[in-house]
Order: C-alpha cells, then sequence, then structure tokens
C-alpha cells in the first residue's frame, strides 16, 4: 500500500471505529431510556462542499415528536478539512414544521487543517467527548426505564 493509501485507509478505519462507538453508545442510551427510539446516523455528500457525517439520533416519541441527536462532521473547503462536532434537541416553537428550531446541547469548535493526522486526531477526540455526554437524555427529561 502507497503513502496516499494508507492514509485513506487510516481516515476510513477513524470513520468506522466513530460509527462503532456512537452505535454502542446509542443502544446503552436506548437501554436506559426505553421510551426512545434510536438510529445510527451517517451520509456523504453535502450541497456546499464534499463530506461525510456520523452520530446518533434519539426520537424522544414525545406530543411535540422532539429528537436528539449528535454528529460529526468532516467537510473538504478549500483544501482544508473542516472538523466540527454537536449534540442538539430539538425546541418545539413557532416555525419548527419549516426547518425546524434547534438548540445546542454541546458544541464542539471547528478545526481547520491540511494534515490527516490532526484530522484523525480530532475525530477521535471529538467521537469520545460526545459518546461521553452519558447524561443527555437525562437532560432533556426523558425518563429512565424502571
Amino acid at each position: 500500500m502507497d503513502h496516499e493509501a494508507a492514509g485513506a485507509a487510516a481516515l476510513l478505519t477513524a470513520i468506522d471505529d466513530a460509527a462503532h462507538e456512537f452505535r454502542t453508545f446509542g443502544y446503552a442510551r436506548f437501554l436506559e431510556h426505553q421510551s426512545v427510539t434510536w438510529r445510527l446516523l451517517g451520509g456523504t455528500g453535502f450541497a456546499d462542499a464534499p463530506g461525510i457525517s456520523v452520530g446518533v439520533s434519539f426520537g424522544l416519541n414525545d406530543a411535540d415528536e422532539r429528537d436528539v441527536s449528535m454528529h460529526i462532521v468532516i467537510r473538504l473547503r478549500d483544501g482544508l478539512f473542516e472538523v466540527s462536532g454537536d449534540a442538539m434537541i430539538d425546541d418545539p416553537g413557532p416555525g419548527r414544521l419549516e426547518g425546524g428550531n434547534q438548540r445546542d446541547l454541546r458544541e464542539l469548535p471547528e478545526v481547520r487543517t491540511a494534515d490527516l493526522g490532526e484530522l484523525i486526531a480530532t475525530l477521535k477526540s471529538y467521537t469520545a467527548n460526545l459518546c461521553s455526554y452519558d447524561s443527555i437524555l437525562d437532560e432533556v427529561r426523558v425518563p429512565r426505564t424502571p
């Protein structure tokens, strides 16, 4: 494997590891709060720049049909990788059906880098940060399963 292929393999492995951690996190929160539904998030391609996202979402199944989600986004813009991460909740209110209102529960600073090693380190750090947010559903008052 040449140097470029090794870098691509390292990035794919880091993204797969992040998906595995979010899957483990999502299932653990579901076991504690079985009134929610959960799903692994992931996607590619954004309107404004090439990119990929990975995370988890919880449907609260409440009267307002709110979701809690957390994810990391990696974009390629102007020759640099941009990495961002956050956790958010739908906030019911006027205009929600026209695109929704969301409130940040945790927002990680955007990192811009041309270095693959820094990109992978940031992805791992942000995954660890978000997947340690064990109280996320408690904070939005989702009852625990007895």
